[in-house]
């Protein structure tokens, strides 16, 4: 692990556009945490879940309303962390209703 960068470098290609050795997890979390959930594959995902496990998983994505996670995603964290079924289907339905979730649906 990079000294300055505190994060593992085979995150490093899911932070293309960003300056991989300034971020930091105490100072880029929420960037890190999203990228990672929407982007990341599995020894990623794994690696944020060992970091903050269920309780800082489903205070993330309960208070980011799901965030950019794809319908497919939310049902996964919604059977592995317990998620209330009513929120993730509202979750769901609010995306689809959105522009970009409209052109997605045609």
């Amino acid at each position: 692990m990079n000294e300055r960068s505190s994060l593992p470098e085979f995150l490093a290609p899911f932070f293309w556009e960003y300056d991989y050795k300034s971020l930091s997890w105490p100072h880029d979390r929420e960037l890190i945490i999203r990228r990672i959930l929407v982007h990341g594959g599995w020894e990623a995902v794994r690696w944020l879940w060992k970091k903050i496990g269920d309780e800082g998983l489903r205070e993330w994505i309960n208070n980011h309303h799901g965030a950019d996670l794809s319908p497919r995603q939310l049902r996964f964290w919604e059977v592995q962390l317990g998620l209330d079924h009513q929120q993730v289907n509202g979750w769901i339905e609010k995306k689809k209703r959105s522009i970009w979730g409209e052109r997605l649906n045609r």
